[in-house]
């Protein structure tokens, strides 16, 4: 079992700060405003951050997408309350 499945929401968020600032409404939720693909996300959602907080962003983006699908499952519902590999009815 991997590491990152043993860890709680409150650790998920503390090893992914980033990713936990950007929060579940920069992704698509309103497309016109944050963008519809991670591109588009880490470039416009955080307003007021600089080149650091983004490059930060994009490196926990390429951890977080090294894992198994069960890690990132969990890691997503974590970060962004939304599971990445539900089925919508």
């Amino acid at each position: 079992m991997s590491k990152l499945l043993k860890c709680t929401n409150h650790d998920i968020r503390t090893i992914f700060p980033r990713l936990a600032d950007l929060g579940a409404c920069s992704f698509g939720e309103d497309p016109d405003i944050f963008g519809d693909t991670l591109a588009e996300v880490v470039e416009n959602a955080p307003r007021g951050h600089g080149l650091l907080f983004k490059q930060q962003t994009v490196n926990e983006l390429k951890t977080l997408l090294a894992c198994n699908e069960a890690e990132l499952n969990h890691a997503s519902f974590a970060l962004i309350a939304i599971s990445p590999t539900e089925e919508v009815e």
